[in-house]
């Protein structure tokens, strides 16, 4: 058996909270080779308990619904289809004698992911056979029910309704009776020849699937429901009931979640970009277009301070995948003329302004996002080693950004990221330009300059030790190059820096490309080490000493 370390799929504690606090019992499976592996179940589940999940985790799905494989096949189906929506089925289970009826609602997360909650539906169940054989005890039931009942005929005209309509609806019962249920506009309108076909399908045929759509108040709010329809007979009519289940918090828990793993696999993104030797100004570029589609800006820029105090641009970028966005001009803005801004980023860390949210005595910081075009700034440090370096900055110039709270995660780590490939490139270039100069320096001394690896190959010399002794000296060692042997010198001075790391000095008779003999003065010293402090490079040095008596 497969174990699968849970905390990989529920990595943050806000998310296992809330994926906790749902009141019914929830299970997340993970799909892995061609099974699913049960990964982690919720508080309501250990509670209730009503798969007897206690010794089952890490179980694969084909044990756990051995005898219920049409649960199986719908996990199965949930992933193959990779559509984040409901599919509720109804699935009977006995515990302590007593039989229970759930509706299992499943839910596809991407990539791998299948979110199965149980709700427990008995009471509407008994509702529904009470309806039918008691009409008294069904007008009881259908008014006081906590959910909302809609009888109507099969044009949509509503008959009658339950006081929790009200609520769902946000129209008064008087508003609702003898209206269509389909002219309220209630529904967008790509749901209504979907929701006639619907109703045609149950006057045909008696039953038809339960339907999870979006549903507008009155007041113009947004409301998620789970829609069941049946046929009824009261006093010999034959009539539509409509049960509407609110799954609002539900729907905006599995939205969180993904926005979790979206979140996690921007991240994953952006560090992955700067781990190999690329272009960090393109890998900049695609991380903060990434980062701004995120959270639902329109543009993104990194800014530096420069020494008088105005900001630069390093980068600026937009993020809508429709349309180009506009660059803007802030070059020479002075960051001292925005003390309002100053004084949120000293006092958050960050600075969140809605141009509408501004305060009446910040007139000249509105003039100037007006000027700019900007209805909302977003903008986070970024630091090398905790020195202040600029700004990542997000702006929205048609509606204000909405990001959430969690969205500082990938904000703040992935402007980390950032500053350390600045560090990282700059470090580079500044290293390129000093080896640039000290390979000039040594070129221009008329010394013989060599630098020996621990195998005595010569890795570089310079122009003086090319025209004296001889241009071919790639690949070769250096007892082969100065000495013309095929075994290292017995007195070798690099080989006795190698061992201890000290300079060592002696005289060696040399041959010059003419076969002239020259007396030279050997000087070795440590050139390198690596990260483990071993020696890796000697630096030989040769002066002639022909001419000195």
């Amino acid at each position: 058996m497969t174990i699968i370390d849970e905390s990989s799929i529920l990595s943050h504690g806000i998310l296992k909270t809330i994926f906790d606090s749902y009141p019914n019992p929830a299970y997340i499976w993970k799909k892995l080779a061609d099974t699913f592996i049960l990964v982690d179940y919720n508080r309501a589940a250990k509670n209730n308990n009503p798969l007897k999940i206690n010794h089952l985790l890490n179980e694969s799905a084909s044990i756990f619904f051995s005898n219920h494989p049409l649960i199986h096949q719908k996990i199965k189906e949930c992933v193959v289809n990779k559509q984040a929506e409901i599919k509720e089925m109804n699935f009977r289970l006995t515990s302590n004698n007593k039989q229970i009826c759930y509706s299992m609602n499943f839910f596809f997360v991407p990539n791998d992911l299948v979110v199965l909650y149980l709700n427990d539906i008995t009471n509407q169940k008994l509702i529904e056979r009470d309806l039918k054989n008691s009409e008294e005890r069904y007008k009881h039931l259908f008014e006081q029910a906590p959910f909302p009942i809609i009888l109507f005929d099969n044009k949509a005209n509503l008959i009658d309704c339950n006081n929790a309509t009200e609520k769902i609806f946000g129209y008064s019962k008087k508003d609702l009776i003898n209206q269509n249920y389909l002219n309220l506009k209630a529904y967008p309108p790509k749901y209504i020849p979907i929701l006639k076909e619907r109703l045609n399908k149950l006057w045909s045929e008696g039953e038809v699937d339960p339907l999870t759509l979006k549903l507008y108040k009155k007041d113009g709010s947004l409301t998620w429901i789970i829609s069941m329809l049946s046929k009824v007979n009261i006093k010999g009519l034959t009539m539509f009931q409509g049960i509407l289940i609110d799954i609002t918090e539900l729907k905006k828990a599995n939205q969180l979640i993904k926005h979790k793993l979206e979140i996690e696999k921007v991240i994953s993104s952006i560090s992955s970009r700067f781990i190999s030797n690329i272009n960090i100004d393109d890998a900049i570029d695609k991380s903060l277009i990434d980062m701004g589609r995120l959270i639902g800006a329109k543009r993104a820029y990194l800014l530096l301070n420069s020494e008088d105090r105005t900001v630069e641009f390093y980068s600026q970028v937009s993020c809508s995948e429709e349309k180009s966005v506009n660059k803007i001009d802030l070059v020479n803005l002075n960051i001292d003329d925005f003390p309002y801004l100053l004084k949120e980023y000293e006092k958050k860390g960050f600075i969140y302004i809605n141009l509408t949210d501004l305060p009446e005595e910040e007139s000249h910081t509105k003039k100037q996002f007006e000027k700019l075009q900007i209805e909302s700034l977003l903008v986070f440090p970024i630091k090398i080693q905790e020195n202040h370096l600029g700004f990542i900055g997000f702006d929205d110039i048609e509606e204000s950004t909405h990001w959430r709270t969690d969205d500082f995660t990938l904000l703040k780590t992935s402007s980390e990221i950032i500053g350390n490939a600045l560090e990282r490139k700059w470090g580079e270039e500044t290293l390129k330009s000093t080896n640039e100069l000290l390979t000039a320096i040594l070129c221009s001394l008329t010394e013989c300059i060599i630098l020996i690896d621990k195998d005595y190959n010569i890795i570089w010399v310079n122009n003086e030790t090319q025209n004296l002794l001889n241009s071919q000296f790639i690949g070769k060692k250096c007892y082969e190059f100065l000495m013309n042997s095929k075994k290292p010198c017995k007195q070798c001075v690099a080989r006795k820096t190698f061992l201890d790391g000290k300079i060592h000095e002696n005289e060696y008779a040399v041959n010059d490309k003419a076969g002239n003999t020259i007396k030279y003065w050997a000087t070795t010293n440590v050139a390198s080490k690596d990260k483990n402090n071993n020696i890796e490079l000697v630096i030989l040095i040769l002066r002639i000493i022909n001419d000195l008596t």
